[in-house]
């Protein structure tokens, strides 16, 4: 499974060797709004009537699902493209010992520093510049 890059060692070997086929479907819809409900429907009965896996299988495709979870909030983390302009400003603050209070702003204004007013600025915004949206 190439969705599995930096999680190899979460590779389902069990679930491989005894249900291939479930192995297939998994890969098949890795990057797909699908896998949730499909991870759902092998972990959870919902008919009433299914023996379910063995344990060990289980806990494999329930590590799936968690490390599926993981590699999308490490993807969405890697495509913040405000990541960078947050730890500045943040970083900023730090430096100056502020807290990050809006009421500091007005510190920061009365400090008589235009830099010092813009990091504070920039930080409570978010966003570089103060712009709102990207």
């Amino acid at each position: 499974m190439v969705g599995l890059r930096g999680f190899e060692n979460n590779y389902p070997y069990g679930l491989e060797e005894q249900f291939a086929r479930i192995v297939e479907k998994i890969a098949e819809l890795w990057d797909t709004p699908e896998i949730d409900s499909y991870f759902t429907e092998l972990l959870i009965d919902s008919r009433g009537n299914l023996a379910g896996f063995p344990p060990e299988i289980a806990r494999e495709i329930f590590l799936l699902s968690i490390t599926h979870d993981e590699i999308l909030k490490k993807r969405s983390e890697e495509t913040d493209v405000w990541a960078e302009e947050r730890e500045a400003a943040q970083r900023a603050i730090d430096e100056l010992k502020m807290k990050f209070l809006p009421s500091h702003m007005l510190k920061a204004a009365e400090s008589n520093d235009p830099a010092r007013a813009n990091r504070q600025r920039e930080a409570l915004a978010g966003r570089p510049n103060g712009d709102l949206f990207p």
